[in-house]
This record gives C-alpha cells, structure tokens and sequence, in this order.
C-alpha cells in the first residue's frame, strides 16, 4: 500500500507540474505581477488557494464533479473564447499606457483587497482553469480506491501547485531588476495580449467544430488541454 500512495502522489506531482511549461492567462498573471514588482507573495498565495480549492473538489468529489465540467463544456467553448479575448485586449490596452502606469510604483498604492479581486478575477473567469483544475484530475481520482489515496494525489497537486504560483512570481520578482522596465512591460504586454487572443481563437475554432454522434466517434478531448 505504501509503493502504491508513493506511486499516486508521484503522479499527481507530475501532472500538476505541467502547469510549469504552459502558456496561459493564470500564469502569464503570475510572471506580470513578479516583473512589475507588484505583490509576489501575496498573487502566488491567493492563486495557490484558488487551484487547491479546485484540486480538493476534484480529488474528493470528482464523480459529481466531472459530468458536470463536460456537460457545459460547449457553454465554456464559446464562453472561454469571449473571455480570453477580453482579456488579451486588456493586457494590449494596458502596454498602450504611458510608462508610469506600469512601474511598481504605480502599483505600489494598490489596496491589498484590490490586487486579491484582480488575480481571483483572472484565474476564476478563465474556462481553462476548470478544465484543467476539475475535469481533468477528477478523471485521475476516478479509480482511486480509499482516501489514503485520493490525499495521496491531492498533496502531489499542491505541490506542483506551489512549485508553479510561487516559483512564477517570485522567480520574476527577483528578475524584475532587469525585465521589469516600463518598456519591457509594455513590450510583456503586447505578446501576452498577442497570446491570450491566439487561445481566444483556437477556443472559438473548437467550439465551433461539429459534434460527433455519440457511439458513432470518439469524443472530443477537453478544450485547452495543458494550457492554463
């Protein structure tokens, strides 16, 4: 029984780590916040508690939880795409401000309430989170026999989670001295407003393709897999 918890918390270590080498709203987030020398500490936590918040109903309520994701999943297609385009035009917005919008100072004055309804705005308004966060780690816990288990699968998350909102914001933080200038802000900006639009487009193109019958074809897989 022991191999087998190593085993499972090993796997959920390393599909929660494939939130480190994905592009995506939550983490381009974590790396603008770092770079403009905002609040690090304070974005990766609230980010970190929002995944292990999604992580837990996943893992110990996954049976309820997955119909429910893949029942609206068309609904989070077209949402997702009206949502991410909204947000690259924002971030596209944001590089068009005058420097001093974009230094740490400026951010410096940001109430704490206000920097925490930022980031929960980012990571809960964006449709991969969900899939990504519930419907894919509920199908893992799925064949999970006993709790031993399921919290076995549930640590391997939080910790890749940690790994990946503290390790993009404070890691950029101390990077800051050197990408975190009003240009290279702005120039950050622009390729993330350019990729945020990118997935807006290919979640509108999935969104839009025709359903296969069921039992006739396979099932689509989930949009925006392994981008977060």
């Amino acid at each position: 029984m022991e191999n087998a918890t190593v085993t499972i918390f090993l796997a959920g270590l390393a599909f929660g780590s494939v939130s480190l080498v994905s592009i995506g709203p939550n983490n381009i987030l974590l790396l603008r916040e770092g770079l403009g020398g905002c609040r690090p500490a304070l974005v990766g936590a609230v980010m970190w508690l929002s995944y292990a918040g999604l992580g837990a109903l996943a893992v110990f309520a996954g049976h309820s939880v997955r119909p429910m994701v893949e029942g609206v999943a068309p609904l989070l297609g077209w949402g997702g795409a009206v949502v991410l385009a909204a947000m690259g035009v924002a971030a596209l917005r944001a590089s068009a401000r005058a420097a001093p919008d974009l230094t740490a100072r400026g951010w410096a004055r940001e109430p704490v309430t206000a920097a925490t309804a930022r980031v929960l705005r980012i990571v809960w308004l964006n449709p991969l989170t969900y899939l990504e966060l519930l419907a894919v780690p509920a199908a893992l816990a799925l064949p999970l026999a006993g709790l031993e288990q399921r919290c076995a699968l549930f640590a391997g998350l939080l910790v890749a989670f940690a790994l990946n909102c503290f390790g993009f914001s404070l890691g950029a933080c101390v990077l800051s001295p050197l990408f975190g200038r009003p240009s290279r802000l702005q120039l950050f900006d622009r390729i993330s407003g350019g990729i945020m639009i990118v997935l807006a487009v290919l979640a509108a193109t999935h969104a839009a393709m025709p359903r296969p019958v069921k039992g006739n074809e396979q099932a689509r897989p989930p949009i925006g897999a392994q981008l977060w």
